[in-house]
């Protein structure tokens, strides 16, 4: 179970960040996991009232590949002060919409494919508003991502390099492998050796 606030902030666009409430429960059984969450972003004048997104994901790892698929659907609804900027979350009024997907993992990488579609129809959509999200039709897509080890980067900067004043010069970085002290020879540590590879749990959406 989590909770948390999040900020949606538009640099340059003054008058269209706004706040939401977000939350979700998870649920682990072997190989597949389930997630309903939440977010609700009370009244405000950059969406033009109130939004609450209410969504169920599940995802599934293949046992022996490094597959998972996954799949998802979401509820979009809210209120409206008549404000035509309350087509920036519901272009048509409420919706519905729904993904599926599925990801090939490697170490650090991850590649995958997904499609995903709403229930918004063409004519619910006012073209002419520049608040409208003309985004909103059926689309396949395809990604790559890399997630860096954190713990296994800091563990061999804390092994390669040693901090250390001398006299009343400033702190000095210095590489403490190989047959003597000094600067690295061949690139940084991440370079001379590969890092520990990274096992990212299946995700509930990439």
């Amino acid at each position: 179970m989590s909770a948390g606030v999040r900020g949606n902030v538009f640099i340059g666009r003054s008058g269209t960040s706004y706040v939401e409430l977000t939350g979700d429960v998870a649920r682990t059984l072997g190989p597949a996991q389930f997630v309903v969450g939440a977010a609700f972003a009370p009244a405000q004048d950059a969406i033009g009232g109130s939004n609450l997104y209410i969504d169920a994901q599940l995802s599934a790892s293949l046992p022996g590949t490094p597959v998972t698929l996954y799949g998802g659907i979401g509820h979009t609804s809210g209120s409206s002060r008549n404000d035509p900027r309350v087509a920036r979350l519901r272009p048509g009024g409420d919706y519905l919409d729904h993904h599926l997907g599925a990801e090939y993992t490697a170490a650090n990488l991850a590649a995958g494919v997904r499609y995903s579609g709403t229930s918004i129809g063409a004519d619910e959509v006012d073209s002419l508003s520049p608040w409208t999200d003309r985004h909103t039709g059926s689309r396949v897509m395809a990604y790559l991502r890399f997630t860096p080890d954190a713990k296994a980067l800091l563990h061999r900067l804390k092994k390669g390099f040693l901090f250390r004043a001398g006299g009343d010069g400033p702190v000095a970085l210095r590489w403490r492998r190989g047959r003597r002290a000094g600067y690295p020879p061949a690139g940084w540590p991440w370079q001379r050796s590969p890092l520990r590879p990274h096992h990212r749990a299946s995700p509930s959406a990439p």
